[in-house]
């Protein structure tokens, strides 16, 4: 007795992939790449505050030596004992 095989149905094909893919877990790569970008721009967000607070900080260090160096030419001028 011979079995007669019938063509496979798309819902037959679609059920065996969906199968395969929970069996090698990549069913969950949709989800796990949802996070990931999440993650991704929170730390995007996170690297553009600390470029910003070292611009800051930049600019306020070249602001202390600006004023580091007018003290220094007044206390010059005025004959004030040098600081160290």
């Amino acid at each position: 007795m011979k079995k007669s095989l019938r063509p496979l149905a798309a819902d037959d094909v679609r059920d065996i992939l969906d199968d395969k893919l929970r069996e090698t877990g990549l069913d969950q790569v949709p989800k796990k790449l949802d996070l990931l970008d999440k993650i991704l721009v929170s730390v995007d967000k996170l690297v553009e505050e600390i470029k910003g607070y070292r611009e800051e900080q930049t600019f306020h260090q070249g602001k202390h030596e600006d004023l580091e160096e007018r003290v220094g030419k007044i206390e010059k001028h005025l004959h004030f004992p040098a600081t160290p």
